[in-house]
């Protein structure tokens, strides 16, 4: 007779402890080997995704700056632009709630439909037949 080893599935757990914000303002990450400028593209209590134009590598430390805030963090990950950085200690709600009020949107004109004049191609076209 044969025995079958089964194994149950480990079924893995959101890691992330709180909920994070989608936002879009300057920062910039200083640590021992410079200043890196950038833009903070995701905030929580305990971390925040940042965009520069080259991440620094994972296992770096340094302090988070924007909106005159300032917390030291680790770099937990990085891919190209972008790393994830996790806070030493928990930032407060209120700074989170602060940071997403003050996002950044950039309002880009719209053409107004009602000047669109309909059928000008096909007028133009009619035109050089």
């Amino acid at each position: 007779m044969a025995f079958f080893n089964v194994r149950s599935a480990d079924v893995q757990s959101d890691r992330r402890v709180a909920r994070r914000h989608v936002v879009d303002c300057p920062g910039r990450f200083a640590m021992a080997g410079g200043i890196r400028q950038g833009r903070l593209v995701d905030l929580s209590e305990h971390g925040a995704k940042f965009e520069t134009a080259v991440a620094p590598v994972q296992g770096t430390t340094g302090f988070l700056q924007w909106n005159g805030e300032d917390h030291y963090c680790s770099v937990i990950w990085s891919n190209g632009n972008r790393c994830g950085l996790q806070f030493e200690r928990p930032i407060s709600g209120a700074v989170v709630e602060k940071t997403c009020s003050h996002v950044e949107v950039t309002l880009k004109t719209v053409a107004a439909v009602g000047r669109i004049q309909m059928g000008q191609r096909r007028e133009r076209l009619a035109s050089q037949e």
